[in-house]
């Protein structure tokens, strides 16, 4: 694996996770797109299936996650 990363045992309780888990299920989803050579977007489940979600740190339900990260 390249990068930084680092690892915490049991940093963050079962009980915050699954309520995180929980919130961002209630995020709207939309189906991931793949990005042309051209630079135009599609959606093409040859290249790419999944379903994605944003959470953005101006959202109170993850504030405190992206006070962690």
């Amino acid at each position: 694996m390249k990068g930084e990363w680092c690892y915490f045992k049991s940093h963050l309780s079962k009980e915050f996770c699954e309520r995180t888990i929980r919130d961002a299920l209630t995020v709207d989803s939309f189906q991931a797109k793949t990005y042309l050579p051209d630079g135009s977007q599609e959606v093409t489940s040859e290249l790419r299936r999944s379903t994605i979600r944003f959470l953005y740190p101006n959202d109170s339900r993850f504030a405190e996650l992206f006070d962690i990260l």
